[in-house]
């Protein structure tokens, strides 16, 4: 077999296994657990699960979605994710050319910061709250994995421009309202997902990966207003990710926008 779709395969397999290990962190973190200790266990039962319950995908077809104790349903989340996180790796690894230790390395970093925005991803749409060092660990791994001054002057200019439109807009919208009753634009984690938009290429592509999570979210708050389910709050961590991941795959889809509007 090619060395090198040998190393694509295997990349699918850690990324299917980290997975799994997503799975914990979404569940335990929010609920201020260990993500090391207890062992895997049912939510229900709390029967700890055998080695072979938590082979990733596979376990739960081999279960038939069920727990093998008392049979209470498995959420089909958990090999979804599972599943995303194997092709997110495979994606990071799939321009490899020649083996190299330090783009190896690279993109080992670059596959685990993009499979924990997945993590942070689900749990804001189930929190609407992220943990905060998972938040900046993983803004951690994308600068280290894309290190360059650049990067680091880039990441800094989409944080403070976020901070700085946040505050702006609050002051304008909050002018003549209640403290209590004050409305706040976009949170603090929300800023630290446009910040690791600075390692793209060009911050130009960063303001397209903005633009671009506006538009994807549109659609979404349409169907909820006209729901009439005003009360509902929109995580826009998830929108913010989609649109980052969309624009570093493809770069060609932010020429395509910044010539679509003549920039």
């Amino acid at each position: 077999m090619d060395i090198i779709l040998f190393i694509q395969i295997l990349a699918c397999i850690v990324g299917a296994c980290f997975g799994s290990f997503l799975n914990v962190l979404i569940y335990r973190l929010p609920n201020k657990m260990s993500i090391f200790y207890p062992p895997s266990a049912c939510v229900k039962c709390k029967n700890q699960l055998k080695f072979y319950h938590n082979v990733p995908i596979f376990g739960w077809i081999m279960l038939g979605g069920k727990c093998a104790f008392c049979k209470e349903k498995i959420s089909f989340i958990y090999p979804v994710i599972e599943f995303i996180c194997a092709l997110i790796f495979f994606f990071c690894f799939k321009n490899i050319e020649e083996i190299n230790l330090y783009f190896l390395a690279k993109t080992c970093l670059l596959a685990i910061a993009f499979a924990l925005l997945l993590a942070l991803c689900i749990i804001d749409i189930k929190y609407l709250a992220v943990p905060h060092l998972l938040l900046v660990f993983t803004l951690l791994l994308f600068f280290v994995a894309n290190f360059s001054l650049q990067t680091f002057n880039q990441i800094l200019f989409f944080a403070g421009a976020a901070y700085l439109l946040k505050s702006i807009l609050e002051a304008f919208i909050n002018m003549k309202k209640d403290e209590k009753d004050c409305i706040q634009v976009m949170g603090e984690a929300d800023i630290e997902i446009i910040a690791i938009m600075g390692i793209l290429d060009k911050i130009s592509y960063g303001f397209c990966a903005v633009f671009l999570a506006a538009i994807i979210s549109l659609p979404v708050f349409f169907v909820v207003k006209l729901s009439g389910k005003n009360n509902i709050e929109l995580p826009f961590i998830p929108f913010l990710s989609i649109a980052f991941a969309l624009i570093y795959i493809f770069p060609n889809l932010a020429e395509w926008m910044l010539g679509f509007y003549g920039l």
